[in-house]
């Protein structure tokens, strides 16, 4: 059996100001129930401005900034919001338009990671990844922002083989969170740039190039 290292005991961070944005009005999406493309029972991301219309540099991350949150629905809002907008950046390779703010995302991104909740470490995972898909720009522009993404993915990359609780939530899920951690590195390394791979293996020593397998 494997042993529990206690690595997604939950830690405190600083506070998202995303409840507090959604609570006013400031953000431009819902739940919304009933529709015919969801679930019975499933809530859906209902947009109160559509998509192409949202000004993505101020309210991307906003977005980010509650993928944090484990509290409904908030979490549910956050997180599919912004796996929208970013699916719809790809879509449109307009991922460049949000760059002058990747130092806030970033931020966020970072407290995401520190949470040490197995759920949220998964979803923040899949926000860089979409995130570095979004332009072909963004992947280099985040090769400088390693050193803030990077210590965290260390201690959750060595701990992948032996990952407890975090590991059977993500089974349970269907994700495999020590798969997450690698795809999303083999991206950062790909999509970054000539000195994505030597940031990598400095933060992340025992890192072997996915350009050599």
């Amino acid at each position: 059996m494997t042993a529990k290292t206690g690595i997604f005991k939950a830690r405190k961070v600083e506070a998202s100001r995303f409840p507090v944005n959604y609570n006013v009005g400031f953000v431009p999406a819902c739940v919304g129930h009933g529709s015919k493309g969801a679930a019975k029972g499933e809530p859906e991301l209902k947009w109160t401005t559509p998509i192409a219309q949202i000004d993505m540099a101020k309210y991307l991350p906003m977005f980010v900034d509650g993928v944090r949150e484990t509290e409904e629905p908030y979490r549910f809002v956050a997180v599919q919001g912004t796996f929208e907008l970013l699916n719809f950046m790809i879509l449109h390779k307009s991922g460049a338009e949000v760059i002058n703010c990747l130092d806030e995302m970033v931020h966020y991104l970072r407290l995401t990671l520190n949470t040490h909740n197995a759920a949220v470490v998964l979803n923040g995972l899949k926000v860089i990844q979409l995130l570095i898909q979004s332009s072909p720009i963004m992947g280099p522009a985040l090769t400088q922002h390693y050193r803030k993404l990077l210590p965290t993915l260390n201690l959750f990359f060595t701990q992948r083989r032996n990952l407890g609780d975090g590991q059977d939530y993500a089974q349970r899920k269907g994700d495999d969170l020590g798969v997450k951690i690698t795809e999303t590195l083999q991206l950062m390394e790909r999509c970054g740039g000539p000195e994505a791979f030597m940031w990598i293996k400095y933060y992340i020593p025992c890192w072997e190039s996915c350009a050599r397998v």
